[in-house]
C-alpha cells in the first residue's frame, strides 16, 4: 500500500472497507471526529468547539480523518446525515471505527482505510475521488 502517479495523477492504494466510489473536496485533518455533537446534521457544518476543521461543511466532501469519537449513537446521526443530504460524499480513516463505519454502510457512503503517512499526504481542498471496493484514493488536483 502506497503511492503512485499514474497518468499525472497521484494514486493512493489503501484498503476499501465500505463500496462505492465518491468524488469531492478533500477535508483533512489528522484529528478524530465526532459525528454526534461534532456535526449540525441539519446543515452539515462541523461545530466541534476546537476542531481543526470547525466552520467547514461535510456535505458531499470526502472526509479523511483520524478515527471516530464518541459512541454508538455516530452510526445514527451518520445515516440521518445521509438522509437529509448534508453527510459527507465518502470517509477515510487511520483506524476504523465500528459505528462510523456501521453509519456509512446504511447512508451508502463509500470508506477506505488507511495510513497517517498516507493521510499526510492529502491537502484540504484538493478535489479527490476515493473507492471504496478497490481501496484506492487517486488526488484529481491538488
Amino acid at each position: 500500500m502506497g503511492v503512485i502517479i499514474m497518468n499525472d495523477k497521484k494514486v493512493i492504494k489503501c484498503e476499501g472497507l465500505v463500496d462505492g466510489v465518491a468524488e469531492g473536496i478533500a477535508l483533512v485533518t489528522l484529528d478524530n471526529f465526532s459525528f454526534l455533537g461534532g456535526a449540525d446534521v441539519e446543515t452539515g457544518e462541523i461545530v466541534e468547539l476546537g476542531h481543526s476543521l470547525k466552520g467547514h461543511n461535510l456535505k458531499g466532501k470526502i472526509l479523511f480523518f483520524h478515527s471516530g469519537r464518541g459512541s454508538v449513537g455516530a452510526s445514527s446521526y451518520l445515516y440521518y446525515m445521509g438522509r437529509r443530504g448534508t453527510a459527507p460524499a465518502g470517509l477515510g480513516m487511520v483506524i476504523p471505527d465500528p459505528p462510523v463505519i456501521i453509519g456509512a454502510i446504511l447512508a451508502k457512503i463509500p470508506v477506505v482505510k488507511l495510513s497517517k503517512e498516507q493521510l499526510k499526504q492529502i491537502k484540504t481542498g484538493s478535489k479527490v475521488k476515493i473507492d471504496g471496493s478497490t481501496g484506492e484514493i487517486v488526488i484529481l488536483n491538488e
